[in-house]
Order: structure tokens, then C-alpha cells, then sequence
């Protein structure tokens, strides 16, 4: 898996959890401080991000990160 894949997965992770929720962008970075409206798109658009800003809205969304060994 490429890395624009694993951030493409991310991504609609995070879009999923946001519709099941019914939240916006702005809904989410209204409630967390230091995340942008615009950070949140990029994380869902597989652009450049930090690793902080994951983390932080992958907790305001109640998801975490899992690793798993590849298949070989």
C-alpha cells in the first residue's frame, strides 16, 4: 500500500465517522482547539498533514490508529 493510499483510507474513515455523526468541518474544529476547518480537510483529501492533527481529530472522533503486520 502506498503512502497516498493509507492516507486516502484515513481519510474516509475520518468522512464516515463525520457523516454518521452529522458533523461538519467547522462543527468539529468549533469544539477542538488548535484544529482548523482546513486541517480536517486535508486530512480527508489525503493531503499533507501532521501527525498531531491526526492524532488530535482522531480523538475528538473517538477512532483510533491500528497497526497490523503486512501481508505477505
Amino acid at each position: 500500500m502506498s503512502l497516498y493510499e493509507a492516507k486516502k483510507e484515513i481519510g474516509n474513515a475520518v468522512r464516515a465517522r463525520l457523516s454518521e455523526r452529522g458533523l461538519s468541518y467547522q462543527d468539529v474544529s468549533d469544539s477542538v482547539s488548535g484544529l482548523s476547518a482546513s486541517e480536517i480537510s486535508r486530512i480527508t483529501c489525503a493531503e499533507d498533514y501532521s501527525l498531531n492533527s491526526l492524532a488530535t481529530l482522531l480523538t475528538a472522533l473517538d477512532l483510533k490508529l491500528e497497526f497490523k503486520e503486512k501481508a505477505q
